[in-house]
């Protein structure tokens, strides 16, 4: 259990050591979804969707891994559940296979409304620290190609647009995503 726990923590988060209280809190989501058995399809939504306080639903921690930036989320998450390198497509057209750069922030559209909110404990010198984050979805939030001031609305790759609302889209990818179809 614990080599797959770290294994599957270095393929979400890397291996750097940046912040060992979020590597901890996702190591312990982890592990308690592989030793309940959690079908992949719900692990990954899990990861996708989090929300609330980071103490206790570690599996946020993979997105404050990236700041919650809709770039650097749409380039891991399509490399590791998706098995496509569409990082690429962030700059421009891919130069060797079909993807555009509409379709990369397509994807990242999908990040655009997560927002995240601090909190505080007191430490024993009587200062402010922080010590998780709740995390929600606003209705608020755009992504545009670099250049343009055009919001690109969430789309998934096979073209067609999401309909879900604005708090509603990072259900919507991973439904999408983890779905037989």
């Amino acid at each position: 259990l614990d080599n797959w726990t770290r294994l599957w923590v270095n393929l979400l988060i890397g291996q750097e050591n940046t912040d060992a209280d979020r590597r901890m809190g996702l190591e312990t989501w982890v592990r308690n979804s592989l030793a309940h058995n959690i079908p992949y399809d719900r692990f990954v939504d899990a990861l996708l969707t989090a929300e609330g306080n980071t103490k206790e639903n570690g599996a946020g921690n993979f997105l404050l891994r990236y700041d919650l930036s809709p770039i650097d989320l749409t380039s891991h998450t399509s490399r590791l559940f998706l098995g496509l390198p569409l990082q690429c497509a962030q700059c421009h057209d891919h130069k060797t296979e079909v993807w555009l750069q509409d379709d990369f922030y397509g994807l990242a559209a999908f990040f655009a409304n997560t927002r995240r909110e601090e909190v505080y404990e007191k430490d024993a010198q009587g200062r402010n620290r922080v010590v998780a984050y709740i995390l929600k979805d606003v209705p608020e939030g755009a992504v545009s190609i670099p250049g343009t001031h055009e919001a690109i609305p969430p789309r998934f790759l096979d073209g067609k647009l999401c309909k879900d609302p604005p708090t509603k889209r990072r259900h919507a990818f991973s439904e999408w995503m983890t779905s037989k179809g």
